[in-house]
């Protein structure tokens, strides 16, 4: 039988560089899953630079969007995993802490705006999405536990409709809406369903 990881809920992070990372990911991080996450982040970073340089980007938003790959993509999938669910909805995470995790998010929303939408920044886009972010959030933190899973990708595939109907794709960061909405509304806000008290 394969040991129950729901364990690391109880472990504390360690110290020095290994608990910056601890507190990041979550403390008692399986191998498995620290491996599919640095590939995620890999991929991200390799993805984006190779895609903003086919379009002539340069130097600045080029790193900006390899900062983006990194963090949105990697931590896309990295929200998804176990351990990193039951760090984030271990006891005493209020739904305002839930709020500030997603909050600094808005300024890659801005940066987007400002770098990646014409030759202008982008207001109506900055408004919106950052809007979207915020009231999704908010709105699956409301949401009762039985339904918070629903609740998430409806809010997910809302956003990701509206989002494709209103704006065209941010150019060289295609994947940057869906990307960002899929690691705040499901990958963050949704707890582990099995093994983890919520």
């Amino acid at each position: 039988m394969e040991k129950d990881k729901s364990t690391f809920t109880r472990q504390q992070p360690r110290s020095g560089l290994s608990g910056v990372w601890d507190n990041i990911v979550g403390p008692g991080m399986t191998v498995d899953e620290t491996a599919i996450v640095l590939t995620a982040c890999v991929i991200g970073t390799v993805v984006s630079i190779v895609r903003l340089e086919s379009l002539g980007t340069s130097t600045m938003p080029l790193i900006l969007g390899a900062v983006m790959g990194f963090d949105i993509i990697g931590g896309s999938v990295c929200n998804a995993t176990r351990t990193t669910k039951a760090w984030y909805h271990r006891p005493g995470q209020t739904p305002a802490k839930h709020m500030l995790f997603a909050l600094p998010h808005v300024i890659y929303v801005l940066l987007v705006a400002e770098f990646f939408r014409g030759s202008r920044f982008d207001v109506k886009y900055a408004v919106f999405l950052s809007l979207l972010i915020l009231v999704g959030c908010a709105t699956v933190l409301a949401t009762p536990k039985a339904i918070k899973r629903p609740m998430a990708f409806f809010v997910y595939l809302a956003g990701l409709t509206s989002v494709g109907i209103l704006f065209m794709p941010a150019q060289g960061l295609e994947w940057f809406a869906p990307a960002l909405m899929l690691k705040l509304f499901i990958g963050h806000l949704v707890p582990d369903p099995v093994g983890h008290p919520v």
